[in-house]
């Protein structure tokens, strides 16, 4: 489910103590007029090549700007691990007996979600469970190929009801 790491949140929190602790080390050993300097000598230089005046044409700029914005949207698309179906397919699934509580329980859930994608952590409050016994459940689902799943990188992996676990929740009337 996760790729594993701290997440957005944890990564910055990191970053900051780290710049802290840093920030005292350096003060403490006298280091901190060395550091400053070598700070400031990169954010003139910085400075300087971002405030660097070159005449280019306004359509450059345009293309670039483009070029940009499409390249940003398609590194934070989502992606889909399922391809959606090429043929409408109207089989109704086989009853499965051998579905736990806690899956019956998720597929309801995401029934009544009505096609919205949903994180673990919030598919785990709403049962009262712990988050390891949501993950294996989505997991089990999941391979079942009951489950679609979005990996995001603002909100984690999310999950949505498949076309045939849709097919299969509102045939057994979860929803």
């Amino acid at each position: 489910m996760e790729r594993g790491g701290l997440g957005f949140w944890g990564t910055t929190l990191a970053g900051v103590v780290s710049a802290i602790v840093a920030g005292v080390l350096t003060w403490l050993f006298g280091f901190w007029p060395p550091v400053w300097r070598w700070l400031s000598g990169a954010f003139e230089t910085l400075w300087g090549w971002i405030s660097y005046s070159v005449s280019v044409p306004l359509s450059i700029l345009a293309a670039v700007a483009f070029l940009f914005f499409w390249l940003a949207r398609r590194a934070f698309a989502s992606t889909f691990s399922a391809e959606p179906p090429t043929a409408v397919s109207r089989v109704s699934p086989q009853p499965d007996p051998s579905l736990a509580p806690i899956e019956l329980a998720i597929l309801e859930l995401l029934t009544r979600a009505d096609g919205q994608w949903l994180e673990i952590e919030r598919i785990a409050s709403e049962l009262h469970v712990s988050r390891l016994v949501t993950e294996r459940a989505l997991e089990q689902l999941f391979a079942r190929g009951y489950l679609l799943d979005n990996h995001n990188v603002l909100h984690g992996t999310m999950f949505r009801l498949s076309p045939t676990g849709r097919d299969y929740a509102l045939d057994r009337g979860l929803g």
